[in-house]
Parts: C-alpha cells; structure tokens; sequence
C-alpha cells in the first residue's frame, strides 16, 4: 500500500506541523514491508523533508509555491497545483492531508484532520 502524506506544512513549530511530523515518523517507525510513504511537499522545501527524514519515506517535491505566478493570478496557480497534485499521486492508495487544507482534490482516497473546530462553534 502506498500512503501519500501532504507535507507542505510539517517542518514548522505549529500545533498542526508538530502532529504531522510525529505521524510520519511514527507510521515509518512501524518499518512494515507492505507500506511505502510518499510525502508531497513543496519544491524549496524538497531538501529540508529528505534531509529530516530521511531514506524512511519518498519525498516528492513536486507543489510550485501558491504565488509562483504573482497574486493577482494565485487562482491559475492553485489550479495548476491541482493538476500536478493530481498526477504525483496516481499510484498513491490514500492520502492523508493533514493541515486543514483541503485546495487539492485528490483524485484517489483522501483523509483530511480537522483541527481547531471550537472557533466555530461559540
């Protein structure tokens, strides 16, 4: 089985980037033959994921930055992240999205982690 991991926010301090880089160190830490991790991250971080973990997981670097085009044209780049979200993760099984953030639509089984609903509700 082959997991995808949305890592464009796990190398931060935040309560959520914290969660998400203890998942993925746990899920590797488990070492099972049949599951293979696969983080998608934005390319300038690439380095710094393989760096911190290693030969553990396949880091794919693979997200342009959300202004890559200028601010005025983020709608066109978030549908060209969504294009190439969409063809790194083909073979992937499931993916987890663990930031909140749900601007890619996988095209294959997806889990997202909802956190801090209490500001919605009063």
């Amino acid at each position: 089985m082959i997991i995808g991991i949305d890592a464009t926010s796990v190398m931060g301090h935040s309560g959520i980037e914290v969660y998400a880089r203890e998942l993925i160190r746990g899920i590797s830490a488990l070492q099972l033959d049949d599951v293979k991790l696969v983080l998608l991250g934005r390319r300038r971080r690439g380095n710094q994921l393989t760096e911190f973990f290693g030969d553990q997981v396949e880091v794919r670097p693979v997200i342009p930055h959300d202004l890559m085009l200028g601010e005025h044209l983020r709608p066109i780049s978030r549908i060209l992240q969504n294009i190439i979200w969409k063809s790194n993760t083909r073979d992937v099984d499931i993916v987890h999205m663990p930031g909140n953030a749900l601007w890619r639509l996988p095209s294959n089984k997806y889990v997202v982690t909802i956190h801090d609903v209490f500001p919605l509700m009063p």
